[in-house]
């Protein structure tokens, strides 16, 4: 409204109360409608749409926009839109800061109402005022252990995950399945990244809680990333540790060896049942592409073929389907803080 309209309200606040008396009203507009206001702040707009972002947490800057002018017809900034729904969000979830310093009390309910399970947290130097700084977090519930160790075959896959809340991270997981071939997860870990350390850190609390002392009559299956192999190599020489054929066939992919063709000999080579059969089948991928069968070299399928897995798992599992539905049930919580 410009200060030549006649537009007018004047009003007054009625005593002991929360209401307005109107006294004055002069209807009359001669200017076109403003669409800013500084009252209309993050802090109001973070109040005001609470309840929208408690219902869709998710929802976008864009369209948060385009609700606000839908709604109360203003116009906000990107970095409006952006500190309002920080806001909302944190007030919704909780500071994430705060939420670190209750890791303590968490560890200590879980070993309280859970005995027996493994509850390791890390911290570092370089907090503010001399504060300890979180690092790594892991768990292993007894029941999960147990479960393992009594129904469960000797076969675990790992994976790790980003987290998409404020402060990132890693979520490290080992999961396996039942006798009912259900997804089973075992063990879990928080970390500030995903490197050999921390995998080697994250192996060796699941080998102490699991009781592994011969390695070899077990099985992992993981992607093919380099800190993972060399972690598996140091704290389980002797374990057999098979590569997802997936994740082998996008870095052939990648390699530059394309096509369906190129792909479904892989698979064939990979899902051969004996020595002979694989033998066979990388000769027919040699004869489509020799730089292609080149390729596997050295790479030993005793990591990606059925015809070389180890028997003592009962399993020719070959894709490390077990981690990807576990991830595919924790997307939204992927999101949240700590």
């Amino acid at each position: 409204m410009t200060k030549c309209c006649e537009w007018k309200v004047h009003a007054l606040k009625i005593k002991y109360e929360s209401s307005f008396q109107i006294r004055q009203y002069h209807f009359k507009h001669n200017c076109g409608p403003v669409y800013n206001c500084k009252n209309v702040n993050s802090t109001w707009l973070s109040k005001r749409f609470e309840q929208e972002f408690r219902t869709d947490p998710k929802r976008n800057i864009k369209g948060f926009k385009s609700d606000v002018v839908r709604d109360i017809r203003f116009h906000v900034s990107q970095s409006q839109a952006y500190r309002a729904k920080w806001k909302a969000l944190k007030k919704i979830e909780g500071n994430p800061d705060d939420q670190y310093k209750q890791l303590w009390d968490y560890a200590g309910e879980i070993q309280k109402t859970n005995p027996g399970s493994t509850v390791i947290m890390s911290t570092t130097e370089g907090g503010q005022q001399n504060e300890r700084k979180f690092n790594r977090f892991y768990i292993c519930l007894k029941a999960l252990i147990d479960g393992f160790m009594s129904g469960c075959r000797p076969l675990i896959g790992v994976d790790g995950w980003h987290l998409k809340g404020p402060k990132g991270g890693i979520l490290l997981s080992a999961v396996s399945f039942d006798p009912n071939n259900n997804v089973y997860l075992v063990a879990y870990a928080v970390v500030s990244s995903e490197m050999r350390e921390t995998w080697e850190w994250f192996l060796r609390l699941l080998k102490e809680d699991l009781q592994i002392v011969r390695d070899y009559e077990y099985t992992l299956i993981s992607d093919k990333q380099k800190g993972l192999i060399h972690a598996v190599e140091t704290v389980m020489p002797t374990v057999e540790h098979r590569f997802c054929v997936r994740h082998l066939h996008n870095n052939f992919k990648n390699a530059g060896f394309r096509g369906q063709a190129l792909k479904f000999a892989l698979w064939k080579a990979a899902k051969a049942t004996t020595m002979q059969d694989f033998t066979r089948r990388m000769e027919e991928l040699a004869t489509l592409d020799e730089k292609a069968a080149a390729w596997f070299h050295d790479k030993s399928p005793t990591h990606w073929s059925r015809s070389h897995f180890s028997t003592h798992p009962k399993s020719d599992m070959s894709l490390n389907n077990l981690c990807e539905t576990f991830n595919c049930n924790i997307l939204d919580v992927r999101a949240k803080p700590v």
